[in-house]
């Protein structure tokens, strides 16, 4: 089934690779072989492999840059499809539009060279625009959803594309329309109102980047933040602190002594490791704090 699909993507003009050994292409660098890897190299490619997969009922998940998902270990009979070939991007007179795959950093960047500093808060955000889309990704009080005018997604059920805007989208704190159903992010369009010399937004840039690097363990390999918090204002990770969970350890999985909600893999952590201790983590908030956190780490295959 797997070697007549990849054929099959070959021969529609795809960039398609069987038996992937995977952990490079995640920023926690576990998981093991993936049965596929797909990498468009624009929207339509995009759209035409979902539609394939999804006529051969064969699983398929964006992986983007890979910084907030972990994919099993062993051999993983599922498509996965990187986004990171998905970069164009057009800037206005009020904002951005951009494919999926265009890096957050790098966007970010971009606005800040033309003046606009709606985009700062991502300037330390390792993931793609559609990342941050599906995730609702934010920081220091911000986040993508105060941006977005409008996003087009492919529908495989429906094989159809559909622009979908900002009251749609049932943006809530780290939470998206996108993550319960199987649309796939496409591009779009950013609204961006905040003006101001682009020396002034970098130097606020620089001055975040630097408390991300004192605080974060950059140094080594994770998935970024373990659990949402409970409230925005709520910040998990000094609670987890308060309970001792630094330095907690299965394997080479291990939460970080800079920063207890970080996850970080110490060489050779296998993603069995990392799911085991975040269960370990979440047990000792619940029963000690009376919190069962929700896990914004997303994991391949989805569990069910």
């Amino acid at each position: 089934m797997t070697r007549r699909l990849s054929d099959v993507l070959k021969n529609a003009g795809i960039s398609v690779r069987e038996n992937v050994q995977a952990a490079p292409l995640f920023t926690m660098k576990t998981g093991g072989t993936a049965a596929l890897l797909i990498e468009p190299t624009c929207k339509n490619e995009l759209i035409l492999a979902a539609r394939i997969l999804h006529a051969h009922a064969y699983p398929f998940e964006i992986i983007g840059k890979g910084s907030n998902v972990l994919l099993a270990d062993g051999y993983v009979p599922v498509a996965l499809i990187r986004t990171t070939g998905l970069d164009a991007l057009r800037f206005t007179s009020s904002g951005v539009v951009a494919d999926a795959g265009v890096s957050l950093i790098a966007l970010s960047a971009r606005a800040a060279r033309l003046g606009f500093a709606d985009l700062a808060f991502a300037c330390g955000i390792p993931g793609t625009l559609g990342g941050a889309l599906f995730m609702n990704a934010g920081a220091y009080g911000s986040a993508i959803s105060d941006v977005v005018e409008r996003v087009a997604v492919y529908c495989p059920d429906e094989d159809e594309i559909k622009t979908l805007f900002n009251d749609e989208l049932n943006y809530s704190y780290r939470n998206s329309v996108f993550q319960r159903n199987n649309w796939v992010i496409l591009s779009a369009v950013l609204t961006l109102t905040k003006r101001d010399e682009p020396a002034q937004i970098f130097a606020r840039m620089r001055e975040r980047n630097a408390q991300r690097r004192e605080r974060q363990p950059l140094t080594f390999p994770s998935a970024g933040s373990v659990f949402r918090r409970p409230a925005p204002d709520m910040p998990l990770s000094a609670i987890m602190d308060e309970i001792g969970c630094k330095g907690m350890r299965i394997g080479d999985a291990a939460v970080s002594e800079k920063h207890a909600g970080f996850i970080i893999n110490c060489g050779a952590a296998t993603t069995a490791d990392v799911k085991t201790l975040i269960e370990c983590l979440a047990n000792k908030l619940e029963k000690e704090r009376g919190i069962r956190p929700h896990v914004e780490v997303r994991f391949i295959p989805r569990e069910t």
